[in-house]
């Protein structure tokens, strides 16, 4: 038998085209799997951004006007050692980058520091101009810094004011640890799922609708082809009364024996004996 158009060629063929449908179902899914991460993820992220930098802003903001008011006193009567120990615990608190105290003119007074080595220095940062020029509260934003400053004043003398910088790269840290850690537990979900559904293709490439009662290995290593049908189709029976009538006398032979029904018992026996090919029975009222 020609291997080429043998069942084994069919069967080789017909599995080869359903792995490839598999293995396309399945890169179409880690596919649309990556998609959906990329965007879960750019969502989380912007959620966390707006959540830490709404949050960050109302804590930075509170800090700095509660810090701004107890400085009123100190800054008015030029009590450095005073100032510096409220910038100190201030620039102790976690996430505080620096926090600066200076006068009208914008010059530094205080940078919570022990020696002060920036004393007397006019602010000349990419922030200094618009925290000078501010005669309420502040708040500005770099890469790496949520900047908020806030004038101090003795009646509606501005005698001064503080600015303070909070640290937006450990925030940011922070944040793509916890990416990453989503990051992980979505591929591993990923994973699980393509897992389920390459076990559940392979059950179903071997599924069949009835358990084969023979080595179907057999069908294959001898090349034997297997064809299903049904015995009787609706066009058979349109058929059939024309052939009746055609063949008559040719089918009316098919028929070796007519025993009455009586003799059934005697029927079923020629049968068994391979002595009959068609046995018609008969009922006594219809003789």
């Amino acid at each position: 038998m020609n291997l080429r158009y043998g069942l084994q060629a069919k069967f080789l063929g017909m599995m080869g085209l359903a792995l490839l449908v598999v293995l396309a179902l399945m890169v179409l899914l880690w596919s649309r799997q990556e998609r959906m991460q990329h965007a879960v993820e750019g969502v989380t992220r912007e959620t966390m951004d707006a959540m830490e930098s709404g949050g960050l802003r109302r804590r930075g903001e509170g800090v700095a006007l509660q810090l701004a008011e107890s400085l009123a006193n100190p800054l008015y009567y030029f009590d450095l050692d005073a100032v510096g120990v409220l910038g100190r615990a201030t620039l102790r608190q976690p996430g505080t980058s620096y926090v600066i105290v200076y006068d009208g003119d914008g010059n530094v007074l205080h940078d919570g520091s022990e020696e002060i080595p920036s004393y007397g220095k006019r602010m000349d940062d990419a922030m200094a101009y618009e925290v000078i020029a501010a005669r309420a509260l502040h708040t500005q934003w770099s890469d790496k810094a949520m900047d908020v400053s806030v004038p101090i004043l003795i009646g509606d003398q501005r005698i001064g004011g503080v600015r303070i910088g909070f640290d937006l790269l450990e925030a940011r840290r922070h944040q793509d640890s916890a990416i990453a850690d989503l990051r992980g537990r979505l591929s591993e979900i990923g994973r699980r799922q393509l897992t389920w559904v390459g076990l559940l293709s392979v059950a179903l490439l071997g599924l069949g609708h009835t358990p084969a009662s023979f080595n179907t290995a057999d069908l294959v290593y001898k090349e034997i082809d297997l064809i299903a049908s049904r015995a009787y189709t609706p066009a058979t029976w349109r058929r059939l009364p024309a052939l009746l009538a055609a063949q008559h006398s040719l089918l009316a032979r098919l028929a070796t024996h007519r025993l009455p029904l009586a003799k059934a018992a005697e029927g079923i026996e020629l049968m068994k004996a391979r002595k009959g090919l068609k046995i018609l029975f008969t009922p006594e009222w219809a003789q």
